[in-house]
């Protein structure tokens, strides 16, 4: 996905760049919202032991609390270097469509780095007590289920274009005329040309 989306557009280094970022945050989101079921797993499992936790499972739970940690993280990083190359503005946020979509998405995300600072804060120090496993199950479902709203929305996002790459519309078209859409070292560009003689007729450099 990270290949073939608008982040390998750009030539040269900024290109690599991007590519790299996308990456990132895609392996984070899977490691993190994609190991929510294994740990709900686990501690169902416990449960049904009636509380019993062994010591492989509490530094299992415990792992699992950093790699998120670390997830959020790289997901914060790279999410700020995504919203810079597809929002033009920051007023996007709540002038366009997509980005209130993409405004949602964070607030989506920002209830999960929610549950999850209280699962690791406030509840995984207090293992192996019964209260905490209990909650800390609930809480794992509470996560997850934010984190498909999340992946819901990535979908959705990517049915529409980014404010920054916004191409010419087709009633601006004169004529018979093609539109070439392209990305420069300066940025996406819009060419229209006269498939007759293949010469440009003009370009437009997006914000």
């Amino acid at each position: 996905m990270a290949l073939t989306g608008h982040a390998g557009a750009p030539p040269g280094a900024r290109g690599r760049a991007l590519v790299a970022a996308d990456l990132c945050h895609l392996v984070a989101a899977v490691a993190w919202v994609g190991g929510l079921p294994a740990l709900a797993l686990l501690l169902a499992e416990t449960r049904h032991r009636h509380g019993a936790l062994d010591r492989l499972a509490i530094r299992s739970i415990r792992r699992f609390s950093i790699l998120g940690m670390v997830s959020v993280a790289v997901l914060i990083a790279t999410g700020v270097v995504n919203g810079w190359r597809q929002l033009a503005h920051i007023d996007d946020l709540w002038t366009n469509d997509y980005g209130r979509l993409l405004a949602f998405k964070v607030a989506l995300f920002a209830a999960m780095v929610t549950v999850a600072a209280i699962n690791h804060q406030c509840l995984t120090p207090q293992l192996p007590a019964p209260t905490a496993i209990h909650k800390l199950y609930r809480n794992s479902f509470a996560e997850f289920a934010l984190g498909l709203g999340v992946l819901l929305l990535v979908a959705l996002l990517g049915t529409m274009n980014p404010s920054k790459h916004l191409h010419i519309s087709s009633a601006e078209f004169v004529g018979e005329t093609a539109l070439v859409h392209n990305h420069s070292a300066d940025g996406p560009v819009d060419s229209r040309f006269n498939p007759t003689n293949k010469r440009p007729i003009d370009s437009r450099l997006q914000p």
